[in-house]
């Protein structure tokens, strides 16, 4: 009995016991849950919806018109000022379907589980490279030691060799790490070579794009950022005499937009009149000490140069440094190397370039993922195309486009001015144009193939970054000279399509298969009107006046008889002199072509939608074409053709489905924002 009583004295005790341990418990347990919650919300920041049949963009489409507007007296003005009321001049409509499928993309490669450090898969390395990024982006990491010792490799911090040659310098960047001080230089197909692999010379767009960013900042800021990056990697830069040094190049190299996008093709004996102060003999011997020996360079062959004019004040600069032998410029160079690659290393390199945190991060996070996308874009995008586009949807695309091309081939015989000779190539090529709908068939069954080159990823971000660029260029290098091979290299995520001439090859990627273009629950109607419009915009390339000269081989010959040139260069004449009202000023009113670059090319593959975006009193100025009248003079298609816009009833209210943007840049301001769509009967 005593034993009896003292245990249930004892009992309460125990009783208050074990609830104090699960308050504890659960105490925790709640802490540790919000912990993850803040921490996941500051890396996710992604819509939470991923599916793409649930990204509504009815509530964009409400805001974006106009109800004061007529559509038959102003079109653009009814669709767009709502959009321009509340967006900066730079944004698209879709610009915001391509955010959400970046961010599902990232997610997609996010959830992919535990990677071996040995024999990855593709996937597995891209997913382990983005991971250990972000581990930037969350200041969890700093990979500085790994940026000062690739640094050191290229004898860019001292104590410095005095034989260090700043040309060498610069092109082994660009062609062994692509990293673009100056030049961005890769191997690309020549267009005039019939598709033989070629080595292509251009500005550095991240040099231009850093010339932009430097030009927001104030003066103290900029001071800082450089302060701060030379105590970071243990070398005392002269911030004063290096700001002022890039001010120079800023002045040099930032104003040349002219010849911007140019391409010449050069013999390398020729050089030394491009150049001046560099000899043919030296380029051809710095350029060739970073190729591999299968794919060296003669004095006879030839290399493409995008901005021969870029080309020469880079030349200039060089020159003027040896003159100075101050080593300023070298040591430029290492100061765009730490900028360049800084945001793959630690977050207190970028942070003092920004107001706040939260921008560098942004920063950071952009550059993860636009590094990825160019380094591995099948690996990187396959996870979420795969996911997002089922075999059903790409079916329908695929008989999207067996419906678009029979149309096409159907006006083709039905041509006055087309021969039967030029009529059955044309339609021979129409017959053989390929077609990749959302990603290429290998992303299935032989991803792992196609990325064996590239190393295992590791723990360290930029580390992996270095060796698989390394590795991917000297596979790029090993190309050079030899015959095109029927490769795709484009990104799955981007909202977008493509024509490549020399394949003969339309490309539909996955980021695209969405809404508003296309979805399964849509109408037939609706997706024609959407994806379907920009199908019949890709193929109409493979016949615009930059292809017409390549048939179904991709090769550069003539097939065109001289009666049908004719008759096609006339309408190209008048469709040029009706675009040049709207300040397309690369041709003048007859039509001639002015500047050298073909600023109209995508208009005149879909030019349906731009004419109705004049302004009225540029449309009373519009010449007549005869038989190709302006389609807002022809009476009544504004009202009863081209606004068909196709409603839903949803809760009482019509639910707009067609919309579509026009993200040419060469076109004039109004038609970047939207263009009109006209549906198929019925």
């Amino acid at each position: 009995m005593p034993s009896t009583r003292v245990l249930v004295r004892q009992s309460p005790y125990q009783y208050h016991c074990s609830w104090f341990h699960c308050i504890s418990c659960l105490c925790s347990i709640s802490v540790l849950v919000t912990i993850l919650v803040l921490a996941a919300h500051s890396i996710y920041v992604y819509p939470s919806c991923e599916d793409p049949s649930c990204w509504d963009f009815t509530t964009s489409l409400y805001r974006s018109l106009n109800y004061t507007a007529s559509p038959c007296d102003n079109f653009y003005h009814f669709v767009c000022d709502g959009w321009k009321s509340s967006h900066g001049p730079n944004e698209f409509v879709f610009s915001e379907l391509q955010a959400m499928v970046a961010h599902a993309a990232v997610n997609s490669l996010l959830r992919v589980g535990h990677a071996p450090s040995l024999r990855q898969t593709a996937v597995q390395k891209a997913a382990v490279m983005f991971k250990t990024c972000v581990q930037v982006f969350m200041n969890r990491v700093d990979n500085t030691d790994s940026l000062k010792s690739f640094l050191r490799s290229l004898d860019l911090l001292p104590p410095r060799p005095e034989t260090v040659d700043v040309l060498d310098v610069v092109v082994g960047l660009a062609l062994d790490w692509n990293v673009p001080v100056f030049l961005q230089m890769s191997v690309e197909h020549d267009t005039i070579m019939d598709g033989m692999q070629t080595l292509y010379f251009s500005r550095s767009r991240h040099l231009m794009d850093w010339f932009l960013r430097r030009s927001r900042m104030e003066g103290w800021a900029l001071h800082n950022y450089v302060v701060t990056c030379s105590q970071i990697v243990d070398y005392q830069f002269n911030a004063e005499a290096l700001i002022f040094f890039e001010n120079y190049i800023m002045s040099s190299l930032g104003a040349l937009t002219e010849t911007a996008h140019v391409t010449h093709t050069i013999k390398i004996a020729d050089m030394e009149n491009h150049t001046p102060g560099i000899l043919s003999s030296e380029w051809l011997d710095v350029i060739n000490r970073h190729l591999p020996e299968a794919a060296l360079l003669k004095a006879s062959d030839t290399i493409r140069v995008t901005d021969i004019a870029y080309l020469r004040v880079v030349s200039e600069t060089i020159l003027d440094d040896r003159r100075r032998r101050n080593g300023q410029l070298l040591l430029y160079v290492a100061w765009f190397v730490i900028q360049f690659l800084g945001p793959f290393a630690s977050l207190s390199l970028v942070t003092p370039s920004f107001a706040n945190v939260k921008d560098a991060r942004n920063y950071i996070f952009f550059r993860c993922f636009e590094e990825l996308n160019l380094l591995m874009p099948y690996a990187f995008g396959a996870p979420f195309a795969v996911e997002s586009v089922p075999v059903k949807a790409r079916d329908d695309v695929l008989t999207m486009v067996l419906v678009v091309k029979n149309a096409l081939k159907e006006s083709f015989l039905k041509s006055k001015w087309m021969d039967n000779a030029t009529r059955s190539i044309a339609i021979l090529k129409l017959h053989t144009m390929r077609t990749i709908v959302a990603y290429p068939d290998m992303v299935i069954n032989a991803l792992d193939e196609y990325y064996a080159h590239t190393p295992d990823s590791s723990a360290v971000f930029l580390d992996s970054r270095m060796r698989a660029w390394y590795v991917t260029m000297r596979s790029r290098k090993d190309r050079l000279w030899k015959p095109r091979a029927f490769d795709y290299d484009f990104r799955l995520t981007d909202v977008n399509a493509f024509y490549q001439p020399l394949t003969n090859t339309m490309i539909i990627p996955a980021g695209i298969i969405n809404s508003p273009f296309y979805s399964a629950k849509y109408p037939l109607s609706v997706n024609f009107g959407g994806l379907g419009h920009v199908i019949a915009h890709e193929i109409v390339h493979g016949f615009d006046d930059d292809s017409i000269r390549e048939p179904k081989d991709g090769l550069s010959r003539d097939w065109w008889t001289m009666d049908a040139r004719t008759q096609y260069e006339q309408r190209v004449r008048c469709l040029k002199r009706m675009y040049f009202p709207l300040g397309l000023n690369s041709y003048d009113r007859s039509g001639r072509h002015v500047r050298g670059h073909r600023r109209l090319r995508g208009s005149r593959a879909g030019p349906e939608g731009v004419p109705f975006a004049a302004p009225e009193e540029q449309r009373q100025r519009q010449p007549r074409c005869a038989a190709h009248e302006p389609l807002y003079r022809r009476p009544g298609l504004l009202c009863d053709e081209l606004l068909q816009v196709v409603f839903e009833s949803q809760g009482g209210r019509p639910r707009i489905f067609v919309w579509r943007a026009a993200v040419q840049r060469s076109a004039p301001e109004h038609s970047r924002f939207c263009q009109g769509v006209q549906l198929p009967p019925k």
